[in-house]
């Protein structure tokens, strides 16, 4: 799921954060390469989103799990992208975005694939007392 929605957060990152930064910063110079590189990891990583975008959503339920499995890709790709990347942004505060684009200039040597483990395993962490974030086990 992260591979497969990392780019869209990360765009809507780089926009929430973009007044708040100079020209310069490394979300800003850095960021749309790093997306560019994590969508060419998107369509392998999609099967995979698509069924943890149905255990976040409460598709317990079989009628809902049924309309996931059989939505075409074309019209779930848009909907897991803007639904996960709004959840995952809505919570970033302006005044946090100085503070996000040093860690990410930390990071910015490594690649994409890099990012993506590296925000798994932190959401991985998070999720071991947060039930109520579902993980897949390892």
């Amino acid at each position: 799921m992260v591979a497969y929605v990392m780019p869209a957060a990360m765009s809507a990152l780089i926009e929430r954060c973009r007044p708040a930064l100079k020209s310069d910063s490394a979300m800003l110079t850095r960021g749309p390469q790093i997306v560019s590189e994590l969508q060419a990891g998107q369509s392998a990583a999609f099967p995979m989103a698509r069924q943890a975008f149905a255990k976040f959503s409460g598709a317990d339920n079989k009628a809902t799990a049924d309309l996931f499995a059989t939505m075409p890709e074309s019209t779930l790709r848009p909907i897991i992208e803007s639904a996960m990347s709004k959840e995952l942004v809505a919570n970033v505060q302006v005044k946090n975005c100085a503070d996000i684009d040093r860690v990410f200039g930390t990071l910015q040597p490594l690649p994409a694939s890099n990012f993506v483990d590296l925000i798994t395993q932190v959401l991985a962490i998070a999720a071991r007392d947060d039930h109520k974030l579902p993980i897949c086990a390892d």
